[in-house]
């Protein structure tokens, strides 16, 4: 993470989990220093990342081109699909490799390939 951080980009953590849970889980592991922000549920509605994500980009004016969405599930492969942004899966999250594989997105194993795999 810090890495990353120190080469400029922009962390953010995107969550279908409520933002109080997502602020602890950064508080928890001391990432603060490196998310530039994190965006969850605020509310009781039943939207999802997906939803979530384009509201914000939208928001912000981000160009779909510019954004490389790092996660761990098949569903975080969707929804880099469906936001139209570039995608990196880590082998050892919540899926296994093997389920990851039928995605056909390049898998890393650490935080630090993700650079590599920018300045490639």
């Amino acid at each position: 993470m810090k890495i990353i951080n120190r080469s400029g980009l922009r962390q953010i953590v995107l969550s279908a989990a409520p933002t109080t849970l997502i602020e602890a889980g950064i508080e928890h592991y001391r990432l603060r220093p490196y998310i530039d922000e994190w965006i969850g549920l605020d509310h009781h509605y039943a939207t999802g990342k997906v939803d979530i994500a384009k509201t914000y980009m939208q928001s912000r004016a981000i160009d779909p081109a510019t954004v490389l969405l790092v996660g761990d599930t098949t569903h975080d492969h969707q929804v880099a699909e469906e936001l139209g942004v570039s995608c990196l899966l880590f082998k050892n999250g919540h899926h296994s490799a093997d389920r990851l594989l039928a995605c056909k997105t390049p898998l890393i194993e650490s935080h630090r390939q993700v650079l590599s795999y920018l300045y490639q």
